[in-house]
């Protein structure tokens, strides 16, 4: 059973039942595989709570963040067997992390790896497609800004830079002979080319494990879906000619590059 088999205010009421809503809660909303429906019989319920104030109850862990306060307290729990991972952050840390992502801040192709941390991209993404159990306007308004905001351009900038630098460490490795090395940073080179693709339409998850999840809905023509399995499963690699196959992954790389809009 996960949380949307629950229902959101069954899952809402046994929070507060719990007492682990804020009183100056602004919004509640569920995020990553269970929000998309892609979750598994193992999977978590991310929730994400954004309140006026800090938490002051109990907390089992934190999670470390670039904004100020400097942490976010989280908490686990589990109703009717599933188990929900809480997450309390502040709306001014909200506010800190979307000041990050402004068209100014994007002048500085460095802002994004130097500002913003694993935790607060997944904030934004996440909020994109979340499933809002309290604050349908808040999430709305947010969503809206984080549209409007350079945060998608940020990401797809970094996914480019990290393809490119496996193209080049790939081209180099071949021509040294090390087929190897070079057949693992074409398998990186990929995955940076296909985050990037998925971003360019809109996807703002980057995470690995649904990568080919983002690959199938987008259908992009420059990498479809087959042929991105074809090459990420290395079903026509050849041991005995393993140029073949990175010159292929690489020649679409340098499509994706072309055609992604930042």
């Amino acid at each position: 059973m996960t949380s949307v088999d629950l229902g959101v205010e069954q899952l809402y009421g046994a929070l507060r039942e719990k007492e682990l809503v804020p009183d100056s809660c602004r919004a509640v909303f569920i995020g990553g595989s269970v929000a998309r429906g892609w979750q598994h019989s193992r999977s978590d319920t991310d929730l994400y709570l954004v309140s006026g104030e800090a938490w002051e109850g109990e907390s089992d862990g934190f999670n470390t963040v670039a904004v100020d306060p400097a942490s976010v307290p989280t908490n686990v729990t589990f109703v009717d067997g599933n188990r929900i991972e809480l997450r309390y952050w502040q709306e001014s840390q909200f506010d800190q992390v979307l000041a990050k992502v402004t068209w100014d801040a994007y002048q500085n192709a460095d802002s994004f790896g130097q500002k913003l941390s694993q935790h607060e991209a997944a904030l934004l993404s996440r909020l994109t497609s979340a499933l809002v159990l309290v604050g349908d306007e808040w999430v709305t308004r947010r969503r809206e800004e984080v549209a409007a905001s350079a945060f998608r351009s940020m990401l797809a900038l970094r996914c480019l830079s990290e393809a490119d630098s496996w193209v080049r460490d790939a081209l180099g490795m071949t021509e040294s002979g090390d087929f190897a090395s070079a057949v693992l940073a074409a398998q990186n080179a990929l995955a940076a080319s296909a985050d990037a693709l998925s971003l360019g339409s809109h996807e703002y998850s980057i995470e690995p494990k649904w990568r080919a999840r983002r690959m199938e809905i987008i259908g992009s023509p420059i990498l479809p879906f087959d042929r991105y399995w074809e090459l990420a499963t290395m079903r026509t690699y050849d041991p005995a000619n393993p140029t073949a196959w990175i010159e292929s992954v690489l020649e679409v790389c340098r499509e994706v590059a072309l055609e992604v809009e930042v």
